[in-house]
């Protein structure tokens, strides 16, 4: 069930950026993932790439320009209160 979520902020900026690059890469929707990663003694590692579709448990957040951006379950407390920027 996708959720629809404000877990993380999109500039418009970061939105056009998003945008930008998925045409780059031929895609007519822009939905970004964005996951965190564990990365042992150096902390967390940010994920970002593009997804056709949100997955069953996925925040979807809207921006502007019609992005989506996706974030999991479980790399949703982690990001929660960030604000994604380009």
């Amino acid at each position: 069930m996708e959720q629809t979520a404000t877990v993380i902020a999109v500039t418009d900026r970061a939105a056009g950026k998003i945008r930008q690059l998925a045409a780059k890469e031929g895609r007519t929707e822009p939905v970004l993932r964005v996951r965190v990663i564990a990365g042992g003694c150096s902390g967390f590692s940010y994920e970002l790439s593009f997804a056709d579709a949100p997955e069953g448990d996925d925040h979807v957040v809207h921006g502007a320009e019609g992005v989506r951006v996706l974030v999991d379950r479980r790399s949703a407390p982690i990001v929660e209160g960030s604000t994604l920027e380009f």
